[in-house]
């Protein structure tokens, strides 16, 4: 939907956030040792994504960025939590399990008594309303049509644009009401020609 020219910006409600999680296993915490706050340390310092600086080569700059976030699982569960020179050495796997899961939600959605997650799309300021809305059902009929799980079903609330089209109805109902009675009044006061003179100089 980011990608129509006519959309600003999308905000999404009740989407919920992956985590990595991790539960701990008293008994392997004394086995091995280890407290968790070592663990929170460790995965502190491998779960990084911050700016670096930037190098300049001739006219040219080039953004530099340490990128070290955790993408899966496993990857958690193989942070090194201590190790030694013998090559004996703990990981977060080994005193705990690690699963991807979803953070805890601060906000419900809900749709005719469901869960549900809301997209409210922001037109561009200079954007036509009912194109945008044309536009943005064309898309997501055709995200439905190319593969999208059958279990998903799509509500459309709060379309504005059908606010929009029913003004407009109303305002060339009075209009061409307005210009049939203009019409009817010529001729009832005026003589046939004069009528159809001035009739044929109306802007339309």
């Amino acid at each position: 939907l980011l990608d129509l020219p006519t959309v600003a910006r999308v905000v999404r409600k009740g989407w919920k956030e992956t985590e990595m999680q991790v539960e701990l296993s008293p008994a392997l915490l004394d086995k091995y040792y280890v407290a968790a706050v070592q663990i929170v340390s460790a995965l502190a310092g491998r779960n990084l994504n911050m700016p670096g600086g930037k190098l300049e080569i001739g006219r040219e700059e080039i953004i530099v960025r340490t990128v070290g976030e955790f993408n899966t699982a496993a990857e958690v569960a193989g942070v090194y939590i201590r190790s030694n020179e013998t090559g004996k050495h703990v990981q977060v796997g080994d005193v705990g399990t690690v699963r991807e899961g979803f953070k805890e939600s601060t906000y419900l959605e809900g749709v005719n008594g469901q869960d549900a997650i809301s997209l409210t799309v922001l037109k561009r300021e200079s954007a036509d309303i009912i194109k945008t809305v044309d536009s943005v059902k064309a898309t997501v009929d055709a995200f439905q049509k190319g593969g999208a799980p059958d279990v998903l079903e799509v509500s459309y609330v709060n379309d504005l644009s059908y606010f929009v089209k029913r003004r407009l109805s109303v305002l060339m109902g009075n209009g061409a009401s307005g210009f049939v009675l203009v019409i009817l009044s010529l001729f009832v006061f005026l003589n046939w020609r004069s009528a159809l003179m001035t009739a044929m100089g109306i802007p339309i």
